[in-house]
């Protein structure tokens, strides 16, 4: 039996809906976000130490959005350079008009969320010295508080951008699709742990701003890619 074209979709919402109840069950219904920054802060001092480290702060934070940003460059180039898109095929342009529509809509969403956001950052939250009562994602803050714009994480969302690389990978092979996504998924964690070991995000931050990425890319892809793909399905279909 020939599967819908619209399973992939399909399957992914449902991802979505239960990887949304697992971070809600593990991070609103447990203390185990403050538990992991709880690790990486002195009691004593009311502080955390790796706040201002080099190489978490120059390196992690700076170099790599750095890098980030330059790959975004180069695809721009890519398509504006006189004489270059016209010669790609409509496909390849389509699919570099994705990469850098993910690569800069994703922290984008990220960062206008994190903006309006009521939720602290760890060493702005009274629970580590700061002015701003530690809240979850289903409590508001006090009135008269000032917002904490911090949530979810805006610097893991550079990295995360790039895990529109899997649905390209996906075409593949099942392995290319996984071996991508843990690269990609990898990164941005990573660059989101840097942040949590500074004080800057709680891990929870990190892992809704993959949700974000994920559900932000797969609009992107069915813009520029996937209603062509279903398109050119159903053309094959009817030519049988």
């Amino acid at each position: 039996m020939q599967k819908s074209p619209y399973h992939f979709y399909i399957k992914q919402i449902i991802v979505l809906i239960v990887s949304a109840l697992v971070l809600i069950s593990l991070f609103d219904l447990t203390p185990l976000d403050t538990m992991i920054s709880d690790w990486f802060f002195d009691p004593i001092t009311k502080h955390f130490p790796l706040r201002d480290q080099w190489f978490l702060e120059t390196v992690m934070h700076k170099w790599v959005k750095y890098a980030l940003l330059m790959w975004g460059a180069w695809l721009v180039i890519r398509l504006i350079r006189p004489g270059v898109a016209k010669h790609l095929a409509n496909e390849k342009r389509r699919t570099v008009g994705f990469l850098l529509a993910s690569l800069l809509l994703v922290p984008t969403v990220v960062g206008v969320m994190k903006h309006y956001s009521e939720r602290p950052c760890p060493w702005d939250s009274t629970r580590y010295g700061g002015a701003i009562p530690h809240i979850t994602l289903f409590e508001s803050l006090p009135a008269g508080t000032k917002l904490g714009r911090c949530f979810p994480g805006g610097h893991a969302s550079g990295g995360f951008g790039l895990m529109a690389l899997v649905l390209l990978a996906r075409k593949k092979s099942k392995i290319a699709a996984v071996s991508t996504f843990v690269a990609t998924f990898g990164l941005g964690m990573l660059m989101g742990a840097g942040q949590v070991l500074r004080g800057a995000h709680f891990v929870s931050h990190n892992f809704w701003s993959a949700w974000v990425a994920w559900v932000v890319i797969l609009i992107l892809y069915w813009l520029f890619i996937g209603r062509y793909e279903i398109k050119q399905s159903r053309s094959n279909i009817s030519a049988i």
